[in-house]
């Protein structure tokens, strides 16, 4: 029967929020337990007493009770409590060496520190990962190499967020695609980067729209995800990933791609957990957008150095008179080594002819006074030699202060071009001299005996010495046709020879330009009427007397009324018409006939240019003289000729001449 005492203090015991339990000493039974403690433990106090207290309170420590000696107090020790039998908890507990009956007794008393041990935790996990911010920080302010601070970085934070893969991804420049940049996976996990590079944007629609909203996408059931995210469902299932929290990643303030952890076993629920991360994320992408920008300035200074060390042209920066800086094409012109260049004064390496003209504009240039953007120097190469360049100066700053930069360029080989160029011209002209002198004394040559085969064979046909039967009179008329044919186009030699000689000039005289135009009109009649063709002249003209050389008039518009007569087929039409405007006379010849194909039009006034076979259709003609004829005379004259023409659908020859000459 317990005292009246020690009923009291259990009573007592009952009220406190410590869990108290009464042990004996020798044995380690549980003698008896307050009401917190045996809720805590989770049974009733029957099934509690009697049982060693190494079953519920410091499980598996029996023999190892840390109270030895008969009135020790250990206090405040950290221990374990079982709970229902399975659930361990943290406890802290104060145990006493008490005497109950003459025997000594264990009182000890304990409370639940989960909470408190969970703060720790996260305490610890915060300073860590703090830390390890601050490590990466440092990684990225006292490191060169950007992607073995990022590796590095990658590795610490997937240890914190105990995840099996971490990752950055960055999108291409047209936002369309995106590749897994940077990767680290833990131990025994399967890499995926060279698997998963430009990936369609568009596969992912409810990702990519948390991250344009700049939210932290956190999953920590991907099977639990929502119907909108069914494509991104299906594509973490397949990689065997279950959990995972992304985090948007911005350079220059645009949204450049995402930082990632997958199958992260403790990313923190709190929101000061995500926003360390999110802060290794902004650093790491200031870290990106910084590599992002050197590289940038390195392959501009690469192109600039290839621009300037590669290029086809020298280049020196003169600055105080001296030769500050000078590229290899600079070198390999004169066949000075830089060395021999550079501190020297610039206008010593001037040929004498040219150095007051370029000290003058040396001055001008760096007074802000204008200088011709190119101009042609000699500079002096170290043999000696006088070398003839292009130079190109300009204003710049060089090292912070006024300077000249010269682009130089050899030119000495389109010297060579331009002098052989010249040779040959002058050697073509001369030959073009001697043909046309030659062509001219043959084309007198021949004129000679032809007029008199003309003129015997005209006497012949009149019968003036007697009759002819029908074949005589045919032949007399084919030899007095192909003579006058071959007079023709001998006239038409000469004219042409005449003109490129420089030997033919014009004779201006006043005229009546109508009686001019009826005069072919009656001469062209003729010829119209066998092959039954209409010729019709059109002549408006108010002012009827014109200056000009009325022969190369004349012989212009025979030309282009018998061919428009030629290539008009039997039965067509010629209408010639002629109007004065602003001090010029406009005469057109226009045909129904064949038509001139585009691709013939241009060449149609060069000298011995016949249209092709399918167009000409065995028309006659001579051999493509007539219409260079025209042309020479029409500009000899100040005058424009050209043609309007189709297919089909005959042609239009127009001619302009002043009705003054031109002074």
């Amino acid at each position: 029967m317990e005292s009246e005492e020690y009923q009291n203090l259990m009573i007592h015991m009952d009220s406190l929020i410590n869990g108290v339990a009464l042990i004996d000493y020798e044995t380690q039974e549980i003698i008896d337990v307050n009401a917190t403690a045996a809720n805590m433990i989770g049974r009733p106090k029957e099934q509690i007493i009697g049982h060693t207290c190494h079953k519920y309170i410091c499980p598996g420590e029996w023999g190892n009770c840390p109270i030895r000696e008969l009135k020790k107090t250990n206090d405040r020790s950290e221990s374990r409590l079982l709970i229902n039998g399975s659930k361990i908890v943290p406890i802290l507990k104060t145990a006493t060496v008490i005497s109950r009956d003459g025997r000594p007794c264990i009182v000890e008393s304990f409370i639940e520190i989960s909470n408190i041990k969970n703060k720790e935790a996260r305490l610890v996990k915060k300073l860590k990962i703090e830390k390890i911010l601050s490590s990466i920080s440092s990684l990225f302010v006292f490191s060169d190499d950007v992607d073995s601070s990022i590796n590095k970085a990658l590795e610490e934070l997937s240890k914190i967020c105990e995840s099996s893969r971490s990752y950055i991804f960055l999108f291409n420049n047209d936002r369309t695609t995106m590749n897994n940049t940077y990767e680290y996976c833990k131990e025994g996990v399967s890499c995926q980067q060279e698997y998963i590079q430009e990936l369609t944007v568009d596969r992912f629609p409810w990702w990519m729209s948390k991250l344009h909203s700049s939210e932290t996408i956190h999953i920590r059931n991907v099977s639990a995800l929502p119907y909108e995210a069914s494509a991104e469902k299906e594509i973490l299932e397949m990689q065997d990933i279950r959990s995972l929290v992304v985090f948007p990643m911005y350079m220059n303030n645009d949204l450049a791609g995402f930082l990632g952890f997958d199958n992260v076993v403790n990313t923190g629920e709190r929101a000061e957990d995500i926003n360390i991360l999110r802060m290794a994320t902004d650093i790491i992408g200031a870290s990106l957008e910084r590599k992002r920008s050197y590289d940038a300035l390195k392959t501009s200074e690469d192109k600039y150095q290839n621009l300037v060390e590669k290029g086809n042209d020298g280049i020196i920066i003169i600055q105080d008179g001296l030769v500050r800086y000078g590229n290899q094409r600079m070198t390999d012109i004169t066949g000075l080594s830089i060395k021999e260049e550079v501190g020297k004064t610039f206008i010593d390496f001037i040929s004498p002819k040219y150095k007051e003209l370029v000290q003058e504009r040396y001055s001008k240039i760096l007074s802000g006074e204008y200088v011709p953007s190119s101009y042609e120097i000699k500079i002096i190469s170290k043999d000696g030699t006088e070398i003839p360049v292009d130079i190109s100066p300009s204003a710049i700053e060089y090292e912070g202060r006024p300077a000249d930069m010269a682009i130089i360029r050899d030119v000495t080989e389109r010297r060579k071009t331009e002098d052989a160029m010249l040779n040959a011209k002058i050697a073509a002209e001369a030959a073009n001299r001697t043909k046309t002198e030659f062509i001219a004394n043959m084309s007198h040559e021949l004129r000679t005996p032809l007029n008199s085969i003309i003129g015997f064979s005209d006497v012949l046909s009149r019968e003036n010495y007697g009759e002819l039967n029908e074949n005589q009179k045919k032949y007399i008329s084919t030899v007095l046709k192909n003579g006058k044919h071959l007079l023709n186009i001998i006239n038409d030699i000469l004219a042409v020879s005449s003109i490129e000689a420089m030997k033919m000039k014009l004779h201006n005289n006043d005229f009546v330009i109508t009686d001019t135009i009826y005069e072919v009109e009656r001469l062209m009649a003729p010829i119209a009427s066998e092959k039954d063709i209409d010729l019709i002249f059109n002549i408006d003209i108010g002012k009827s007397t014109i200056k000009a050389d009325v022969v190369k008039f004349k012989q212009i518009l025979y030309n282009l009324v018998n061919n428009a007569i030629k290539f008009t087929d039997q039965g067509g039409t010629v209408m010639i018409r002629g109007k004065i405007s602003e001090d010029f006379v406009h005469i057109s010849v226009k045909d129904n006939g064949i038509g001139i194909p585009p691709g013939d039009q241009d060449q149609l006034f060069n000298p011995f240019y016949r249209v092709g076979p399918s167009t000409n259709r065995g028309n006659g003609g001579s051999i493509g003289l007539g219409l260079a004829v025209v042309k020479r005379f029409v500009e000899m004259q100040g005058g424009e000729v050209w043609v309007e023409s189709e297919v089909g659908n005959g042609s239009t020859f127009i001619f302009t001449i002043p009705t003054e000459p031109l002074k």
